[in-house]
């Protein structure tokens, strides 16, 4: 199975959906929770889509084995996952898929390429709608992997594939109007190539072709001269022993994609320095996976503004997701293991999959929520009818230039209604205005009351919100939050108490910008 790519060097569309930016320095641990296994059959690949267009994004995948469907599984809210629902009838064959508008109506539609050389695409129609399947072409021989990208700059996305059986690079044609070429040799010299990725790696506006070819480990690319015409391979490096793939990031900030490799005879994840107009630094090893790494991807895992790698290693049926710290001007970490002994997984993405304002991990068989919360909590309340006390989680970002903050709240009866407050100041008053919980914020109270900020309950017992940093509100109005200050934030809700309505509170955060 090819290595997948990361977040940064898909689609801009889908970077676009998700919003993913970086967020905080005080998540610099990156702390993750418990694995939590899909309850689908397992998937060869995916992508994150908001296939039913509810605002959070859902899982569009290809089911592994041998006769697997397009499918989709939604996201039904905080991370929490359906059962795979069919787009398409069984005909897919261990599916490699990629996003992106082929029917020039400004959505996204999927295509796929198999193992066995088939390629289709399916137009999205609307929530959970996708067209028949339509034919793109057939490789024989087989195909490893595919990009999406407008090669020939004649303004509709062409396809970059590879073929392991037959050690060649080809790019496909989009001849328009539903039309496509057949496959175009790039080039045959790359052994058991594994990988490719698309990026302008010199700068001059057109997509290039990098790739991982796996019995001469080589990691090369392929300068895009326009019209559809591309160099000769330029290898980039022959040091990783076996390399199986590669991604593209601006890993030291100086505005020029660098490429990353992932080796996995020596277990090795390296990256290469874009010294500017295509020419390449040496090798430069990030870490060693504990077992055999098969991709590599980029991202801000902690949130911190600093780039991270992330790779998925594999030996003896079992996969781990590790990460790489990114300490700036291109220094990493040494190796963070994230999620270990996942079974049979192949497919890594790093992206906001419970929409509380920070990074997960999801793999093909499951996720791994982000656990790392902000500030501090200063005050509890009083016990609420459901005979919990109602907690308060701030998750994203401290960083003020960010503004990736959001509110959770949790422990509450069920089936009611609330707000957030926040204030700049501490206090307690107990039982204000008759509540039976404890206000923790002092003077200048604001509230989230606007129409879309009144929040229900329902039978998961909790709500959250994301705000607005520039928009913080205040009794007289809103304001914007300054590096350097600490604003506290609190739920009130609705309750009862001895059949009688009153409302509580979830115990108070602090949280201290920078």
């Amino acid at each position: 199975m090819g290595a997948k790519r990361p977040l940064s060097s898909m689609k801009t569309s889908i970077l676009t959906f998700l919003g993913v930016a970086a967020a905080t320095s005080s998540m610099s641990s990156a702390q993750f929770g418990t694995a939590i296994t899909f309850t689908s059959s397992p998937l060869s690949d995916f992508v994150p889509y908001d296939i039913d267009l509810d605002g959070d994004p859902d899982l569009l995948g290809t089911e592994a084995g041998s006769f697997g469907r397009l499918v989709s599984i939604e996201n039904l809210g905080d991370g929490t996952y359906g059962t795979a629902q069919g787009l398409s009838t069984n005909n897919l064959t261990r599916a490699q898929l990629v996003l992106g508008d082929l029917s020039g109506d400004g959505r996204l539609d999927a295509i796929v390429a198999e193992t066995n050389g088939d390629m289709w695409w399916y137009e999205y129609l609307g929530p959970l709608s996708f067209g028949v399947a339509q034919p793109i072409g057939v490789l024989s021989g087989g195909i490893e992997e595919i990009e999406a990208a407008d090669l020939d700059g004649d303004g509709d996305l062409d396809f970059a594939i590879v073929s392991e059986f037959r050690d060649t690079v080809y790019w496909v044609e989009n001849e328009g109007a539903g039309g496509f070429a057949d496959a175009v040799p790039i080039s045959n010299d790359v052994r058991s190539v594994r990988d490719v990725v698309i990026g302008d790696l010199n700068g001059d506006g057109r997509p290039d072709l990098v790739t991982a070819s796996f019995e001469d480990d080589k990691v090369a690319w392929f300068e895009n001269l326009g019209a559809g015409s591309f160099g000769p391979q330029r290898v980039i490096s022959s040091g990783a022993d076996g390399p199986r793939g590669v991604a593209v990031a601006d890993l030291n900030g100086d505005g020029s994609l660098d490429v990353l490799s992932a080796s996995s005879n020596d277990r090795e994840v390296s990256w290469y320095r874009n010294l500017g107009t295509g020419f390449f630094g040496t090798q430069q090893i990030i870490g060693f996976t504990v077992s055999g790494t098969y991709s590599v991807g980029a991202a801000d895992v902690n949130m911190d503004g600093e780039i991270d790698v992330y790779a998925g290693a594999f030996t003896n049926g079992a996969s781990d997701v590790s990460w790489f710290e990114g300490l700036g001007f291109g220094f990493f970490g040494v190796e963070q293991v994230l999620s270990s002994n996942l079974s049979g997984s192949s497919t890594v993405r790093f992206y906001d999959a419970d929409e509380d304002s920070d990074i997960d991990v999801v793999t093909d068989r499951g996720w791994t929520p982000s656990v790392s919360d902000l500030g501090t909590v200063y005050c509890t309340s009083n016990p609420n009818s459901a005979g919990d006390v109602g907690t308060i989680r701030v998750t994203g970002s401290t960083k003020r230039s960010l503004n990736a903050i959001t509110l959770n709240a949790s422990l509450m009866p069920p089936s009611t209604f609330g707000i957030f407050v926040t204030s700049r100041n501490a206090g307690m008053v107990v039982g204000p205005g008759g509540s039976q919980g404890v206000l923790c914020l002092g003077s200048s109270i604001g509230r989230y009351q606007g129409p879309t900020e009144i929040l229900f309950t329902g039978v998961q017992r909790g709500f959250k919100l994301g705000i607005d940093l520039d928009a913080i509100r205040t009794p007289t109005g809103s304001t914007s939050v300054l590096v350097g200050e600490t604003w506290r934030f609190q739920a009130w809700h609705r309750d009862t108490a001895m059949g009688m309505a009153t409302s509580n509170f979830t115990e108070a955060s602090a949280v201290t910008f920078d």
